[in-house]
This record gives C-alpha cells, structure tokens and sequence, in this order.
C-alpha cells in the first residue's frame, strides 16, 4: 500500500485569491498519497500555489498508516478519503484581525 503523508503548512491568501482581505491566513492540512515525502510535499505544495496561497512555511509533517490512525481517531476520514483520491487538503482560516 502507498504511503499517506500529513503536511500541515501555514499560508497566507495572495492578492489575487478570491478571499483576499476577507482571511488573514490559514492552515492548511494535507494528507496526500504518493510515494515519497517529497512527491507529497511537491503535490500539496503545487495545490495551495493553484489555490492562490503563498505558503509561509511548513510545519508538521508525518507517514500514517492504518496502525498510526486507526477507526475512530481524528484525521481518519481525511486519511481514508486521501487513500480514496490521492489527496485531501482542509483550511484552518482565519479572519483579518480587527
């Protein structure tokens, strides 16, 4: 079985991006399949810059498998639907501070 890899970046909206102004930054989550830590880091990495998201930097970054997240745990549907789709990438916004 293929390798599912969790990233975690922090990122910011670029002026373009439609939420510009509306979201200070975000984190974002990505649990990706590829073979390799640095496929998955290129692959997440390829999709926030599509999204428009300048990436600030990244942050944690781990393999898991069934046994590291069984039935139940948190992350578990997004590990299932990355080993469904190749990859699944959640955003943790926030607003402009006031």
């Amino acid at each position: 079985m293929q390798p599912v890899y969790h990233l975690v970046y922090l990122v910011f909206p670029k002026p373009d991006h439609p939420k510009y102004g509306a979201l200070d930054g975000a984190f974002a989550s990505c649990w990706v399949k590829e073979p390799r830590i640095e496929r998955a880091d290129h692959t997440a990495r390829s999709f926030l810059e599509e999204s428009r998201w300048d990436i600030e930097k990244p942050g944690e970054v781990q393999e898991v498998t069934t046994e590291s997240c069984p039935l139940g745990a948190e992350g578990r549907d997004h590990f299932e639907q990355a080993n469904t789709e190749g990859m699944v990438c959640v955003l943790y916004a926030w607003p402009p501070s006031v």
